[in-house]
């Protein structure tokens, strides 16, 4: 018989954008079981959470990733703490119930930021990029933390 098809991510350093939440969280506790060190969007309660849970080494870090040039800062201090940066996960949040205020600054960090972290973890190293999105309607969003929304 045949041994199950596994990944192994082990003493790698993947960095996840919105690792705190939605499908972002998923990835980070997938990358956690597959041994991982993990990098969450400064998200420290998440991370100390995966950490505990997984024995691995996971840290948060805040960032601005609609900012190119601060970006490049965190992603070389990730990459030097944690790293070599062998991967990206980049989560965008849903602009179906955006007022015209928010607009920019949500569409900055899905669009702009987005493109930002992955150009410059794509200069750090030779990885893989992982971009996601995803929907929250009235009735998941009602349960949803709050910094997810």
């Amino acid at each position: 018989m045949s041994s199950p098809f596994t990944i192994g991510f082990s003493e790698k350093c993947i960095i996840t954008t919105r690792g705190n939440c939605g499908i972002g969280l998923g990835y980070s506790h997938a990358l956690a079981t597959a041994d991982a060190r993990v990098n969450s969007a400064d998200a420290p309660k998440v991370a100390q959470e995966l950490q505990d849970k997984y024995k691995i080494k996971v840290q948060a870090y805040k960032r601005d990733v609609t900012n190119a040039e601060r970006g490049v800062g965190v992603f070389v201090h990730i990459d030097k703490d944690i790293g070599p940066v062998t991967g990206l996960n980049a989560g965008m949040k849903s602009s179906l119930d955006l007022i015209t205020e928010d607009f920019s600054f949500v569409n900055g960090t899905n669009v702009l930021g987005v493109f930002n972290s992955a150009v410059t973890v794509a200069k750090l190293n030779n990885l893989s990029i992982v971009i996601t999105s995803f929907t929250l309607n009235d009735e998941k969003t009602a349960g949803a933390q709050p910094d997810c929304l």
